[in-house]
């Protein structure tokens, strides 16, 4: 096929790409093309297995002093790039006050994606009683078509009922520092402790992608000993984003599948769909190392070839490693971000868990806009 520029593309893998955010995108084929929905195999397909660059500049985002909103850690993140100078982060803020690991969401903007300014809290945990009473994490956030902003977090209550369940929150007016709205039906997907084994213990919203009519969210399950976990998978039609069907072949992947001799999988993943293929970012333990895998539909995954793409057991700027809450990969010009934990507990009363950066090397496929 032949543009209006005379550029030749591929009809089979140009695509309409439009970052949406926290590993959120939207994907469509042009008219006449085959449908990018469902299982496809690529004859060529583009793998982003190279090796992982841990920084610069980690940790991105530090603690703050004692009696802060994020005395303890800054954890989760859903990180998206607006614009050209304009990266948007939603952080799990965790503090020692009113009581011990009391989680909100905190808001933080940057110019590069690299040097963050911190703009305070703008989701506090909810009444005494409540299912988020102790913890709301932010994970991902879909940047509807309508404006509004929906922020898909992990919430968890001091009565243990709804411990890590996955709740909804909503910006109708699309500004990230709110209001920000409880959806009235939260938690949206409630962990089940009689529910299939792989999640009974807690189910942690990963990444949002929206590929046409068809919203995919990543999950991360842990069983009911909160010792394993795994991945899986729900999906919901683009015009709900509320009511989710779990994949019957849920759990997706588990730390059998990973193919560099990884014991155990860490919570939390950055996905993205580029081209034909879904990517994957992921974290294992003992040792700590970060993974790559791919997958056609979102259901079946393969492990890249080149795993580990990268050794984070201990870096200078991160001793303890960067391990956990791997989350919100997107396409930055020829990168692909996402981020993690940093961590330092060589000093204990001056324990660091911060946030760190990642990149790997993207090579935009042919008839991409990006």
């Amino acid at each position: 096929m032949e543009s209006s520029t005379g550029v030749t593309m591929d009809r089979r893998r140009f695509v309409e790409l439009t970052l949406l955010g926290g590993g959120a995108v939207m994907v469509g084929t042009l008219p006449g093309c085959r449908s990018a929905l469902g299982p496809v195999t690529p004859s060529n397909p583009t793998l982003y297995s190279g090796r992982a660059t841990i920084g610069p500049g980690n940790p991105i985002l530090r603690q703050g002093p004692p009696g802060s909103i994020d005395d303890n850690k800054v954890g989760c993140a859903a990180v998206v790039k607006v614009g050209p100078g304009d990266y948007r982060m939603l952080y799990e803020a965790i503090s020692s006050v009113p009581v011990s690991n009391y989680t909100t969401v905190a808001y933080a903007t940057s110019p590069d994606g690299t040097v963050w300014t911190k703009q305070g809290r703008v989701i506090d945990a909810g009444s005494s009683g409540s299912y988020d009473d102790t913890c709301v994490s932010p994970c991902t956030v879909w940047r509807r078509p309508d404006g509004q902003l929906w922020l898909y977090a992990q919430v968890f209550d001091a009565n243990n009922i709804q411990h890590y369940s996955v709740a909804l929150y909503i910006s109708a007016s699309g500004s990230w520092t709110g209001p920000w709205t409880r959806y009235s039906g939260n938690p949206i997907i409630p962990r089940n402790p009689s529910g299939p084994s792989w999640c009974r213990g807690q189910i942690l919203p990963d990444a949002l992608i929206q590929l046409g009519d068809t919203l995919y969210l990543f999950l991360s399950g842990m069983d009911s000993g909160n010792a394993v976990t795994s991945y899986g998978v729900a999906t919901s039609p683009s015009s709900d984003g509320i009511n989710w069907t779990p994949y019957a072949g849920n759990p997706i992947f588990t730390a059998a599948a990973a193919n560099w001799g990884c014991s155990s999988l860490r919570n939390n993943r950055a996905v993205l769909r580029d081209g034909d293929l879904f990517h994957c970012w992921y974290a294992g333990a003992v040792p700590k190392r970060l993974g790559y895998m791919y997958s056609s539909d979102g259901f079946t995954w393969i492990d890249g070839p080149t795993n580990p793409i990268a050794d984070i057991n201990s870096t200078p700027d991160c001793p303890s490693g960067c391990s956990d809450d791997i989350m919100s990969a997107f396409i930055d010009g020829n990168l692909i971000r996402f981020y993690g934990q940093c961590t330092d507990f060589t000093n204990p009363p001056n324990a660091m868990r911060a946030k760190a950066q990642f990149s790997v090397p993207y090579t935009p496929l042919q008839g991409i806009s990006v």
